[in-house]
């Protein structure tokens, strides 16, 4: 029991998470991330990670839900395209989706 509190106090929320990376002068989603490898690898553009991190901020700003990883939750939001952005067919970089278009405008 005690260590799943300790687990708990160890989450925060993504408010939590970005006001801690302005104090330390931390990029929430450094450029060095994993997320940019995986990104580039599978065609996944720069515009697109930016476009990303803009909904799952409009996302989870709002809530109170909480993780220890919040770059992590990232890189799984990317990888698994749980706002379905972009879509990817052989050969080609990945290409917006109508949601896709519509959030990148949303964005800009």
């Amino acid at each position: 029991m005690a260590s799943s509190r300790r687990s708990r106090s160890e989450e925060i929320t993504l408010a939590q998470f970005l006001e801690n990376c302005k104090t330390s002068g931390e990029k929430a989603i450094p450029e060095d991330d994993p997320v940019m490898e995986y990104a580039e690898k599978v065609g996944i553009t720069n515009e697109m990670l930016a476009v990303a991190w803009a909904e799952f901020k409009a996302a989870y700003l709002p809530t109170s839900k909480r993780y220890k990883d919040w770059r992590q939750t990232f890189r799984n939001a990317v990888r698994r395209n749980w706002y379905k952005l972009w879509f990817l067919a052989e050969g080609q970089v990945a290409a917006w989706t109508t949601a896709g278009e519509q959030a990148r405008r949303a964005a800009a």
